[in-house]
């Protein structure tokens, strides 16, 4: 996809819960779904898409590792959610980790606060930085972070997630609580 996800349902119409209270935020388990538009306002939804938990993003399923992935979760019919293996597999086509960034990230200052310096998206993937919510419910880092799920757990608690940030070309695939709010991107099957 070349925008991040902003759904409020499933594929057969089942809703996410839409968690607004930082309170009711902080209190959920790795296996609840929820999700929120940054800071709860509708009008980020439009530009950055929603911040999924990631048992939203696998719609309560059990992760994969695999390439592709084959978890659907959020994600509409004919579409997937990547596994770290398929964020690797699109890091090392594009130059690595130090580099790939530049040729996701959106080009240009219109979204990425604080300078977006060597952005190109050449990869046409319009990396937006739609920032995150924590797990005590508080939002951090729009305009200055992307931060996307991947299907591919750690632990019990923890799911790999790719990073990208302002100013830099690099693209980080590291730990978050499952419980914390990040976007989606989904791949084509």
């Amino acid at each position: 996809m070349t925008e991040n996800l902003r759904t409020t349902r499933y594929a057969d119409g089942s809703a996410i819960p839409n968690v607004e209270d930082n309170t009711a935020w902080s209190e959920l388990e790795v296996d609840d779904k929820a999700y929120c538009w940054y800071d709860n306002s509708s009008s980020e939804m439009e530009v950055y898409g929603g911040l999924y938990t990631w048992a939203a993003a696998v719609n309560g399923g059990s992760g994969s590792s695999s390439n592709p992935s084959g978890i659907q979760g959020v994600c509409p019919d004919g579409w997937h959610l990547p596994s770290e293996e398929e964020w690797k597999e699109l890091v090392f086509h594009l130059d690595g980790y130090s580099e790939a960034g530049y040729f996701l990230k959106e080009e240009g200052n219109l979204h990425w606060g604080g300078g977006n310096w060597g952005a190109s998206n050449l990869s046409g993937f319009t990396a937006l930085p739609g920032g995150r919510r924590d797990l005590d419910g508080t939002f951090d880092a729009l305009t200055f972070g992307a931060y996307f799920w991947t299907s591919t757990e750690i632990t019990e608690s923890s799911a790999y997630r790719s990073a990208l940030g302002t100013g830099s070309g690099d693209v980080n695939i590291g730990g978050a609580q499952m419980n914390t709010g990040r976007s989606v991107r989904c791949v084509k099957d």
